[in-house]
């Protein structure tokens, strides 16, 4: 079997390692997989490396990047500064064919059997629903897309929602879920059909979250500090840094020496703002900023606590996951998937999205407590080996697809 993943994708995370770890535990050997990714992605190195030897990556210059590097085009800046959004449309006229014609020859000239557009929120990429469409065309018997997050549910996106509703069953065979919190929404907020939305949880595999380059991020001269927090991802408002940083201010009246880790590409969010809010509350002094490294695997084995604060639109909770494989204990909001994932008080801690005092509480709990922290650790990791793991994961999408 022969199967295409098409990614449109600008910062790495975690839809990145979805598809790192499917094809690495992928159960069947003789499938064959070639990975579309835009080539100003992020990730696009961490794909190639990860996935070497197991499947071919391409890459592709999305609708996306066109129009952006069109708009600084002298021509068209002017008549997007003159005409506002009208003035936007010959970008479309003259890249939207463009668009098409291209992800046509590059979808025709690649046979398979399966195609599965790995997306972000829904609707997500353009380019998706243009691979989609053409496959259908093709005659691509089996065409998926994984949905990792919530669709929007503001006014003005609605008539956007409706149409990508009816595009997505016309030219999809299914919408696959990584939470049933997600699967709600979907049906509910975008209103698909509840057959064609199925859900498959995400799996993890550890073995690859450590590379070569463990040194060059220079964690081990943190190892002597007693107390060590983290929290792991991008840096968008939604996943609540400002709710920690908050909390952590309560946490260091108590525990001066203890430091708050910040592991995120400097590119997936407004670091500058969230570098004045420490200033602001007088904790820069306890943050270290690490950047967006594929050696992940060294930031849980030395962190003491995990963080995982997130004020919205969080379906699953990965970083969560992977915590629990670690062996380390994790702090989650009530958001989304999340409490999918943890049992209170056994397997983890959570809270209310942006009750910073109850987060300081929890943080404090398990600082105070080595044999807490021990323990929730040990429970996560037997949550993750039963349910999580990325062979799991796995053989469920290679059983749907069969």
């Amino acid at each position: 079997m022969k199967i295409t993943i098409w990614n449109e994708c600008y910062t790495s995370g975690g839809a990145d390692w979805v598809v790192i770890d499917l094809i690495e535990s992928w159960p069947n050997p003789e499938d064959e997989f070639i990975i579309f990714v835009n080539e100003t992605h992020e990730g696009l190195q961490l794909l190639k490396d990860k996935t070497k030897g197991k499947a071919k990556v391409q890459t592709y210059k999305s609708f996306m990047e066109s129009v952006l590097k069109l708009r600084n085009f002298k021509p068209f800046e002017l008549m997007v500064q003159k005409f506002g959004q009208l003035g936007k449309l010959p970008l479309w006229l003259l890249v939207g064919p463009f668009s098409l014609f291209a992800s046509f020859f590059l979808i025709s000239k690649k046979n398979c059997d399966v195609l599965i557009l790995n997306n972000g929120g829904y609707p997500g990429g353009l380019s998706n629903f243009i691979i989609a469409f053409w496959s259908k065309i093709k005659n691509i018997k089996k065409r998926y897309m994984i949905v990792h997050n919530y669709p929007l549910k503001t006014y003005e996106e609605s008539s956007r929602i409706r149409f990508f509703k009816w595009f997505s069953q016309k030219t999809l065979t299914n919408i696959i879920t990584v939470s049933n919190s997600l699967r709600n929404a979907l049906i509910s907020d975008a209103s698909l059909n509840q057959e064609m939305v199925k859900m498959i949880y995400n799996g993890i595999n550890i073995e690859n979250k450590f590379s070569n380059q463990s040194k060059n991020i220079g964690l081990d001269k943190y190892l002597g500090i007693k107390e060590k927090v983290g929290i792991i991802g991008n840096l968008e408002e939604r996943k609540g840094h400002d709710v920690l940083f908050k909390a952590w201010k309560s946490v260091i009246d108590s525990y001066p020496n203890a430091k708050l880790f910040i592991f995120g590409s400097s590119k997936s969010g407004d670091k500058n703002k969230l570098i004045k809010l420490a200033e602001e509350l007088n904790i820069s002094e306890t943050l270290i900023w690490i950047e967006f490294t594929p050696n992940i695997g060294e930031a849980y084995k030395m962190l003491d606590v995990v963080v995982m604060p997130s004020k919205n639109f969080e379906s699953f909770g990965r970083i969560i996951i992977e915590t629990m494989a670690f062996e380390k204990p994790i702090i989650a909001s009530r958001v989304g998937g999340m409490p999918e994932l943890i049992e209170n008080q056994k397997d983890g801690l959570l809270f209310d999205a942006e009750d910073d005092k109850t987060l300081a509480s929890h943080i404090k709990s398990l600082l105070a407590s080595p044999d807490f922290r021990q323990s929730l650790g040990q429970n996560g990791r037997i949550k993750y080996t039963s349910y999580f793991t990325s062979e799991k994961m796995s053989q469920n999408y290679a059983d749907f697809i069969r």
